[in-house]
């Protein structure tokens, strides 16, 4: 097993876009979803697209700003993205292109990026640090076993993500039928008459308050509590606790923003 680094693997690929962007899928920073492996979402002609920075179906796409939020996906097509995403593709003849995302998608890789980024209200991290992220590679023959391992996982854990979403949908049309689906803002009747109105204050008890607002100097993979972050909360019904990030925070405050179990969050 040899010791590499990115450098000696992959390149920063900086190709322009020169064609047309009509029905050109655009990509930014909020369409990396730290969870999902496959890019997925993409705006088609926005009004103000200024993005030139082109990239390929296969090559990988990292969020340099705000490295701590995990954003890298292979991307699922051709495409045009922001300038805060560094387009990484594989060197062929070094590493087998499939493995790539599984080195680099890590704990040890964000947090190498995080180190290396710099300013304050939007950290952002170049290529000349990540490319000195060091690592070990397994030979070619055994690199191929490996990545058809591992995407096969990543297919079996795509079907029950499925699962889950389509129970989630079924559940959510359950409570439909039984509590109604009319939309009472419009004067509904039939649906107030079933149901008595309330406020959500007065169904609601406890602390409500804003989260806490991390700094960047305070993540840290030791830190004495975990954070949740929007993209931990957006399109999920509950918050897995083991993959939070970690950040070094005073007990003052980790008192006065600590969850409980149960709390339910909401993403204003």
């Amino acid at each position: 097993m040899a010791k590499v680094k990115l450098n000696d693997v992959a390149i920063e690929a900086r190709e322009t876009w020169k064609q047309s962007k009509t029905d050109v899928p655009v990509v930014g920073l909020e369409h990396l979803e730290p969870d999902e492996i496959w890019l997925k979402r993409w705006d088609l002609n926005p009004d103000e697209n200024t993005f030139t920075k082109g990239f390929k179906k296969g090559q990988l796409l990292f969020g340099r700003r705000r490295a701590y939020q995990k954003k890298m996906s292979v991307a699922s097509c051709d495409g045009i993205c922001s300038g805060d995403i560094t387009v990484i593709s594989a060197k062929p003849e070094k590493i087998f292109p499939d493995l790539l995302p599984f080195y680099l998608r890590t704990d040890t890789f964000f947090d190498f990026a995080v180190r290396g980024s710099g300013g304050s209200l939007s950290p952002r991290v170049k290529w000349s640090h990540i490319s000195d992220y060091e690592f070990d590679l397994l030979p070619m023959e055994e690199q191929k076993k490996l990545a058809e391992l591992l995407w096969a996982a990543n297919d079996l854990k795509e079907k029950y993500k499925k699962a889950i979403t389509a129970t989630d949908e079924m559940l959510k049309a359950k409570f439909r039928e039984m509590f109604g689906g009319g939309d009472v803002s419009r004067g509904d009747a039939e649906e107030r008459s079933k149901w008595p109105m309330v406020h959500l204050r007065d169904v609601c008890f406890g602390r409500a308050s804003n989260g806490y607002f991390a700094r960047q100097s305070e993540y840290n993979s030791d830190g004495n509590a975990r954070i949740v972050c929007v993209t931990d909360v957006v399109n999920r019904t509950y918050v897995n606790i083991d993959e939070l990030q970690r950040i070094s925070i005073s007990s003052n405050e980790l008192s006065r923003f600590s969850l409980k179990y149960g709390d339910m969050l909401f993403c204003r």
